[in-house]
């Protein structure tokens, strides 16, 4: 959803408008996001510990890819735009969290296969 449809609709706000929009945005999406990212690495971390095994081990690989892409390249991002527009800022989130979004996407089929074959 955040990939294909709010972070494509961050260049549609006009530039008085685009201030108020990111506002609420990193708001409402921290209450959201943030609970749901800690029980993932919480889990991961507690997978790896009781269960050391390739599918533990490649699932906490990509968590800690799409926390560093998170704290290092979306953050960042985020926080040059509670500044100001920018459309290349825009345009870097949206190229830059594909890495999550496939990280996810890949995770969650690593899981659904490790949960179908056990």
């Amino acid at each position: 959803m955040v990939q294909l449809l709010v972070y494509p609709n961050f260049g549609h706000f006009s530039d008085a408008d685009f201030k108020r929009a990111m506002e609420h945005h990193t708001k409402n999406i921290s209450l959201i996001v943030m609970l749901p990212m800690l029980a993932e690495l919480g889990i991961s971390v507690w997978w790896m510990y009781v269960d050391l095994s390739i599918i533990s081990f490649t699932n906490g690989v990509i968590v800690t890819v799409i926390w560093v892409s998170t704290f290092l390249l979306q953050v960042p991002a985020h926080n040059k735009l509670q500044v100001k527009k920018d459309s290349k800022v825009i345009h870097f989130l949206i190229r830059w969290n594909w890495l999550r979004t496939i990280g996810w996407t890949v995770k969650s089929l690593l899981l659904i296969g490790f949960y179908f074959s056990s």
